[in-house]
């Protein structure tokens, strides 16, 4: 991975994150005789971090490493493999999701609306899911039934009392 994708993991790393991507390996060990003898001495970052970024990196759509992996011919043969269920389209990530983002969807839903005009089976862009946001419903929904059937209970007591 890191040296078909260097180039791009250098790029985004310096650039995006503001990490210097050679440091995962130019840094100085960590032993006792290097942190003595080396006085601008600067930790190794662990390869857990680095992992983390390049996913993440790898994850931001226009960055240098999404584009150097789509269009790598392994990951190509890859993908064009993978069962079309892979393919099915989901919500947009959570990550990246921006107040201006979110404002572009709404106006592009609006002019969805306008020229739609009223037909039945008018598609709008999708929003993320937010994990609080779907509880909630979930609860609210519970509560809402449970609540019918409690009325439902009481209207049955109150029908046996009412015709005996």
């Amino acid at each position: 991975m890191v040296g078909r994708y260097w180039r791009a993991i250098e790029w985004d790393f310096q650039h995006l994150l503001g990490v210097n991507a050679l440091d995962y390996f130019a840094a100085p060990c960590r032993c006792a005789q290097c942190r003595t003898s080396v006085t601008d001495y600067a930790s190794r970052r662990d390869w857990g971090q680095f992992i983390r970024f390049y996913e993440t990196c790898n994850g931001k759509r226009g960055s240098y490493c999404q584009a150097a992996a789509l269009t790598d011919p392994q990951v190509i043969d890859l993908q064009a493999s993978a069962p079309e269920s892979d393919w099915e389209p989901g919500p947009p990530p959570l990550f990246g999701w921006s107040a201006e983002i979110d404002a572009l969807t709404n106006i592009a839903d609006q002019l969805i609306a306008s020229r739609s005009a009223g037909a039945p089976d008018v598609k709008y862009y999708p929003r993320p899911v937010i994990p609080a946001e779907k509880e909630r419903k979930r609860r609210k929904a519970d509560k809402q039934e449970t609540g019918l059937e409690a009325a439902m209970e009481r209207g049955l007591r109150a029908a046996e009392l009412n015709y005996k």
